[in-house]
């Protein structure tokens, strides 16, 4: 299960919270799962389309999936099963949430999108989603 929540708007914080976990009977087919979620990462891309037409593809990046501070205002953390922040992802369900402020003297307005793929350290596909959200800001 898949749970995504979204409160967005510049100037404010927004939030992600995700929940889901590996089925069982699909976990048994992962060799060696553990060190899998171990390598996990996770592909961020965030693109902007200004209402003047403008498009910029303004963050592609692959990190570690595990608990950072992508800067002063973002962050992504892990908790397992029991709610407790681990460092990596567990067998069995896990909850990511992440938050980011968006200045709004820095933004560009127009439509953003958000896309996140998360893998496996075997390249296998954990999850993947796509967030569309217009915006105003000061550009």
């Amino acid at each position: 299960m898949l749970v995504i929540w979204l409160s967005s708007a510049s100037d404010q914080i927004f939030f992600t919270f995700l929940r889901g976990g590996i089925p069982s009977y699909k976990e048994k087919e992962i060799p060696d799962l553990e060190k899998q979620l171990r390598t996990a990462t996770i592909n961020i891309i965030v693109s902007v389309v200004a209402d003047d037409g403008y498009h910029e593809q303004t963050l592609n990046s692959t990190i570690p999936f595990a608990p950072i501070a992508l800067a002063n205002n973002a962050h992504l953390s892990i908790r397992n099963e029991a709610g407790t922040y681990v460092q990596r992802l567990e067998p069995g369900y896990n909850e990511v949430l992440t938050d980011y402020w968006i200045p709004f003297k820095w933004l560009s307005t127009g439509t953003w999108t958000l896309e996140i793929v998360a893998r496996l350290g075997n390249g296998d596909c954990l999850f993947a989603f796509t967030l569309t959200q217009r915006l105003e800001g000061a550009w």
